[in-house]
Order: structure tokens, then C-alpha cells, then sequence
């Protein structure tokens, strides 16, 4: 009689460990899904560019311009100024330019991966 108790609880316990380790490997197996959607509007071909030095401010919205959200916008803008220095826009004082540019970024981050 001890002996069949004996194997009996050792099945529990390699039946236990089975379904820990098997627990533990799933944890391994989930998946991790990063998608990234990019918009850009106003293509122009190159011979509808301005050829002179052209102007622009920034345009926030209300909800860009508080808190945490004001400082990235800041940082979103500062990448937006260097890349658009590069095609010879300036950046002026509001009221005075005659092109405004928006700029946005959205993230999500999901409790876990679908």
C-alpha cells in the first residue's frame, strides 16, 4: 500500500511540474506586434515649389499646447523646423507667415500584444 501511494503521488508531482513548465513556456510563445502608420499630404512636384525663401508658423491646437503633450509637441516641432530648414522654409513669429504647419503624433500602447 505505501508504495502504490508513493507512485501515486510522485505522478502528481511530475504531473505538476508539467503543467508549470508548460505554464511557463507559453509566456515565450506570445506574440509582439508594433505597427506604425505614416502620413504626409502636400506632394508637389519640383517645379511647384517656391523658389524663394518661404515663411511658416506653427499652428497648436489647445489640447498641444498643456503639460506633458506641450513639451513632445515641442520636440515634434523642433524635428519639423530642422527638416523643413532644410528645404529653405523659416520659421517666423505667428500672424506674419503666409503658410501654416501642423504637426501631430499619436501612440497606444495595449495592455498586451493581440
Amino acid at each position: 500500500m505505501p508504495t502504490h501511494r508513493r507512485s501515486v503521488c510522485t505522478q502528481l508531482w511530475f504531473s505538476g511540474v508539467a503543467v508549470l513548465t508548460a505554464l511557463a513556456l507559453t509566456g515565450c510563445g506570445t506574440v509582439m506586434r508594433v505597427d506604425s502608420v505614416v502620413q504626409s499630404h502636400a506632394q508637389w512636384p519640383s517645379s511647384a515649389l517656391p523658389v524663394t525663401q518661404v515663411n511658416y508658423e506653427f499652428e497648436r491646437l489647445p489640447s498641444q499646447t498643456l503639460g506633458q503633450s506641450g513639451t513632445d509637441h515641442g520636440m515634434l516641432e523642433t524635428q519639423t523646423r530642422e527638416a523643413l530648414a532644410a528645404l529653405g522654409w523659416q520659421a517666423v513669429q505667428a500672424g506674419s507667415a503666409p503658410w501654416r504647419v501642423t504637426v501631430s503624433a499619436q501612440t497606444l500602447t495595449l495592455p498586451r500584444a493581440p
